[in-house]
C-alpha cells in the first residue's frame, strides 16, 4: 500500500488523522440625493473619463469608461494595526480634499499557497511544472502591477453605470483563497461588464485573512481579544454597513443587496448567514463550490495560538508582541503553525485559521444540522462545478500515474473502510476515466458536491425562503475539465479574463446564460431567464437542480447513485 503522505509531498511531513466532524465543512452627470441611515448621499459630478460621489467619510474620484464608473480602493475601515490589529474594525478617518479612487487598494499580507493547498516540495525549489500545473495556472490571471500587500487593507471596489436613481440591485463579491488568501481586485472579479449587463451595482472587497483575520486569543488574553478569530469577519459587515449607508450615492439600492462568493468566497456567505449581526444588510446569498457546514470550535483555535507562540518563543502573557511583529513575519509563523496543529488533507476544507463559533460574533456552526435561523428569510443560490478537484489534484506529483493502492491510500482519510467500496462505484458511474480523474470525481463529491447538497437541503426544509442549485458541467478541455473556479470568470461576463476559459470553445454562450441567471437572482431572487429552461426551486425529494452547458438543462437528483454513497458515510 502506498503511503498517504508521499503522494502530497516531495519530503516526508507525517499527516495525522483529525476527527471527521470538525472536518466536514466547505472548505467578491447630474445625481439625486438619497437619505440611508441617518447620512444624506449625495452623488455629485460625472465628467468625461473621471467621476465624483460623495461618501459619508468624504468625496472621492472614479474614473469613467465605456459608460461604466469605477471607484476603487474606497475606504471603508482604518488601518488594523497595531494596537488594533486583531480587534474589530473601526471607521476610517473623514477627509476633506476630493479622494482619488482609481486605483485598487492594499491587499491583506498573505503567505501564497500555490495551484494547490496539498501539494508541498520539502525546503528545496519545487520541481518544474507538469503540463497539468501549467494548464491549471491558466485559469486564473493577474494583472501586470499587483497592488501591495499592508494591513491597510480594508477597501473596496465599486462599478455602476451612474450616480443617478438609487434603485439598481446591488452584488457584493467576497473573493476566493479559503479565508487565507485572495482580493477583491483580481481581473475576474472585475465589475465593468456585469454591471453593464445587467444595470447593477457591483462591489469587491478586501479584508483581513489568515492570522490578521482569524487568530483566536480569547482564551489566552481574556476578553480584550475575544472577538479576535471572526474580526475578518466583522471587516465584511463593516463594508456591507458601509454599502447601507453609502451605496444608494452610487445609484444602488440598499434595500436589494446580493452577497455572492466562490470557494473561500462562498465560504465567507455561508458564515455571514450565520452572524445574527449582518442580519438586514443583504436579502439573497449564493455559494459558489464550498460553504462551510461547521466551522472550527475554541479548543481547536486556542491550540493553534499556542503554538504559534511556541514557535515564535513567546509565553502566553507575551501576546500584545503579536500586536507590533513584523506583518510578514507574522504571516509566515501563523501558516506554520496552523499545519503543525491541522495537517492539510485532501477533501477537507480550511480548519486552522478559520471564523470560530466564539459565542460573541458566531454563536452557532452554520449549516450543521438546520439552516441558520439569521437568514431565514434569504433566497439561496447554491452550487458547484462538475469536476472541481481537478484543480487541487492536478498538481499533485504522481497526476497521470496514480495506482490503484495510490488511488486507495489517498481516499482513506474521506471515505475510510469504504473506500475500495467506493473506487468500484466510481468506475460503475464514470468507466471513461482513469484512475487520477476518478480521484477528482470522487473528491468533487465528498468535499464540494455533498456540501451544496447539505446546505440546498437544510434551506428546503426551513420552508421560509427558497434555494436553486446548480451543477456547471461545460468543459474548458479534456484536460481541466470544470476545474474549481472556472465558474467565476463566467459568472462575471469575463470570459477574457482567463486564459484557459477564453480559449474554450462555447465560453461565451455559458457565459450569457450563468450571468443573465445571477443577475436576474440579485434582482428577483430567482434566476429564471430567457435564456433557460424553467428552474424550479430545490426541494425533496426531487433535488432538482440546473446543469449549464452550451444546452443547458434541469435534471433531479443529480448523480443520485453518488450522492447516497457519501450520505450513508
Amino acid at each position: 500500500m502506498a503511503k498517504f503522505d508521499d503522494l502530497f509531498y516531495h519530503s516526508a511531513t507525517g499527516v495525522s488523522m483529525i476527527n471527521r466532524r470538525i472536518l466536514t465543512q466547505g472548505i467578491l452627470g447630474a445625481g439625486v440625493a438619497a437619505l440611508t441611515t441617518g447620512h444624506r448621499i449625495v452623488a455629485q459630478e460625472q465628467r468625461q473619463g473621471e467621476a465624483v460621489a460623495k461618501t459619508t467619510l468624504g468625496s472621492i474620484r472614479g474614473a469613467s469608461q465605456d459608460g461604466i464608473l469605477s471607484f476603487l480602493g474606497v475606504p471603508y475601515g482604518a488601518a488594523p494595526t497595531g494596537d488594533l490589529r486583531f480587534m474589530p474594525p473601526r471607521s476610517a478617518q473623514p477627509w476633506t480634499d476630493v479622494r482619488d479612487a482609481r486605483a485598487y487598494g492594499d491587499t491583506c499580507p498573505q503567505i501564497p499557497l500555490g495551484l494547490s493547498p496539498f501539494v508541498r516540495h520539502g525546503d528545496g525549489p519545487p520541481p518544474p511544472p507538469s503540463p497539468m500545473q501549467r494548464q491549471l495556472g491558466t485559469l486564473f490571471t493577474r494583472g501586470a502591477k499587483e497592488p501591495a500587500q499592508s494591513e491597510d487593507c480594508l477597501v473596496l471596489n465599486v462599478w455602476t453605470r451612474g450616480l443617478e436613481h438609487g434603485r439598481r440591485p446591488v452584488m457584493v463579491w467576497l473573493h476566493g483563497g479559503g479565508f487565507a488568501v485572495g482580493s477583491g481586485s483580481l481581473p475576474t472579479y472585475n465589475g465593468a461588464r456585469l454591471a453593464a449587463r445587467g444595470d447593477v451595482v457591483i462591489v469587491t472587497i478586501n479584508h483581513r485573512l489568515n492570522v490578521f483575520g482569524h487568530l483566536y486569543l480569547g482564551e489566552i488574553a481574556g476578553e480584550r481579544f475575544a472577538q479576535s478569530a471572526n474580526v475578518g469577519m466583522l471587516d465584511i459587515l463593516a463594508a456591507l454597513q458601509w454599502v447601507r449607508d453609502n451605496i444608494a450615492g452610487f445609484g444602488g439600492d440598499p434595500g436589494n443587496v446580493t452577497i455572492f462568493g466562490e470557494s473561500g468566497g462562498a465560504g465567507k456567505v455561508s458564515v455571514m448567514c450565520a452572524m445574527p449581526s449582518a442580519r438586514g444588510l443583504f436579502h439573497k446569498a449564493i455559494m459558489q463550490s464550498g460553504p462551510c457546514l461547521q466551522i472550527i470550535e475554541k479548543a481547536r483555535g486556542t491550540a493553534i495560538a499556542r503554538q504559534l507562540l511556541q514557535d515564535l518563543g513567546l509565553s502566553p502573557n507575551q501576546v500584545v508582541e503579536l500586536q507590533h511583529m513584523d506583518a510578514m513575519k507574522l504571516a509566515g509563523a501563523a501558516e506554520a503553525a496552523e499545519v503543525k496543529v491541522v495537517p492539510r488533507i485532501l477533501g477537507f476544507g480550511p480548519t486552522g485559521l478559520i471564523p470560530l463559533v466564539d459565542g460573541v460574533v458566531l454563536p452557532h456552526h452554520p449549516f450543521d444540522k438546520v439552516a441558520s435561523p439569521e437568514s431565514a428569510h434569504v433566497p439561496f443560490l447554491v452550487g458547484s462545478t462538475k469536476d472541481e478537484a481537478v484543480l487541487f489534484t492536478g498538481p499533485l506529483p504522481r497526476w497521470g500515474q496514480f495506482t490503484d493502492d495510490e488511488l486507495l491510500a489517498l481516499l482513506g482519510p474521506i471515505a475510510g473502510a469504504r473506500s475500495r467500496e467506493a473506487l468500484t462505484l466510481y468506475r460503475r458511474l464514470h468507466p471513461a476515466d482513469s484512475n487520477s480523474y476518478l480521484l477528482a470525481d470522487m473528491v468533487t463529491d465528498f468535499w464540494m458536491r455533498q456540501a451544496a447538497n447539505h446546505v440546498a437541503e437544510l434551506k428546503a426544509q426551513q420552508h421560509s425562503a427558497p434555494a436553486y442549485q446548480y451543477v456547471l458541467e461545460w468543459e474548458i478541455n479534456q484536460d481541466l475539465r470544470t476545474a474549481h473556479g472556472t465558474d467565476v470568470s463566467l459568472v462575471f461576463d469575463n470570459v477574457a479574463a482567463s486564459a484557459a476559459v477564453s480559449g474554450a470553445p462555447n465560453a461565451q454562450a455559458v457565459s450569457d446564460q450563468m450571468s443573465d441567471a445571477w443577475l436576474a437572482f440579485a434582482k428577483t431572487g430567482n434566476p429564471n431567464h430567457a435564456r433557460l429552461a424553467h428552474w424550479p426551486a430545490y426541494s425533496l425529494p426531487a433535488r432538482a437542480m440546473m446543469l449549464f452547458n452550451v444546452n443547458s438543462h434541469v435534471i433531479d437528483d443529480y448523480e443520485a447513485p453518488a450522492r447516497a454513497f457519501w450520505e450513508a458515510r
